[in-house]
């Protein structure tokens, strides 16, 4: 059975790399059919006073040449085809983050526009994070998933936690952990006042921060910047007693410092959503493996968000 899977999946990759590639037309807005599949250009007729080209499919099947007559792409995008859009205008993406997509030196036109899906995922990665908590304090729970000791379990079902990145997304952590009771910290580029935060510092503060919190959250964005902050050096800073959960973006964390401070009691343990592909082993380091946004009003919520960007953009 399993041979027959096998070629038919050889043959159908086979017929499609011999398949010639189709041509794009000029004035293309190309949408991506994985990422939008709902797309429906009926929607679009009144507001296209432009008279663009909607293409919804996979940029895979279209000549590299005729590349350069897409104005707008939407969905999830490869890098290495921007080179070839010398006619890109805008960018929408898939990700709450840019990933890199903010880099101006990866287009062939340095003007395009970079948006990102604000908004989409944050409710279900700020319940991920209170969930996740919880989870690794519930001794059945835990004791359902493995071996562990009700020894190795330190409940607070009021704890004390640092969001590093006070954006969006650590916004909706901070309303949603106010709500249960629990004292909220951030971390931001600049102290400013922001609603369910209990203080805002800079990372010249966290060592402060860290000194009283039970829970560490990163949702910082993968930059030169943040690039394994969390090391060695900064494991030492948490309370032994205290968890870490990354979110944010696997480059940011040196995962065998992390692993080695669990394994050394350095802290007590850590949720991971986000890694760069490192195999934790231990019965106190929970991975989701970049599970954290995924919720059954995704779909819908990310159609509505490209069509009110889509429009924003016709009717310019």
């Amino acid at each position: 059975m399993k041979s027959k899977i096998f070629l038919k999946k050889a043959i159908k990759k086979t017929l499609y790399a011999i398949t010639p590639k189709k041509t794009l037309p000029e004035k293309t807005i190309f949408i991506n059919k994985d990422t939008w599949p709902s797309f429906d250009v009926s929607e679009y007729k009144d507001c296209n006073k432009s008279g663009y080209t909607f293409v919804c499919d996979k940029i895979e099947r279209f000549q590299k040449k005729s590349l350069g007559n897409i104005v707008a792409y939407m969905g999830g995008a490869e890098k290495k085809y921007l080179s070839h859009m010398t006619g890109l205008k805008w960018l929408q993406l898939a990700s709450h983050g840019f990933n890199g997509f903010e880099n101006k030196e990866i287009y062939a036109n340095k003007d395009v526009n970079v948006t990102n899906l604000k908004d989409v995922y944050a409710t279900p990665i700020a319940q991920y994070c209170i969930s996740a908590y919880y989870l690794f304090n519930c001794y059945a729970l835990r004791k359902a998933m493995g071996n562990v000791k009700l020894q190795d379990l330190k409940p607070n079902f009021t704890p004390t936690i640092t969001i590093v990145g006070a954006g969006n997304i650590g916004s909706k952590v901070a309303q949603i952990a106010k709500s249960h009771g629990w004292t909220v910290y951030g971390i931001k580029r600049s102290v400013t006042q922001i609603p369910y935060f209990d203080s805002i510092g800079t990372f010249d503060d966290i060592d402060l921060f860290l000194s009283k919190s039970d829970y560490v959250i990163n949702l910082l964005p993968e930059t030169n910047e943040t690039h394994k902050i969390y090391n060695k050096k900064f494991f030492p800073q948490m309370r032994r007693d205290a968890i870490f959960c990354n979110v944010g973006r696997g480059a940011s964390v040196d995962e065998r410092a992390l692993e080695s401070a669990v394994k050394n009691g350095t802290i007590r343990g850590a949720i991971i959503d986000a890694s760069s592909g490192y195999k934790y082993h231990h019965k106190n380091i929970l991975c989701t493996h970049h599970m954290s946004s995924f919720s059954p009003e995704n779909k819908e919520d990310i159609a509505k968000f490209y069509s009110a960007q889509l429009k924003e953009f016709l009717l310019q």
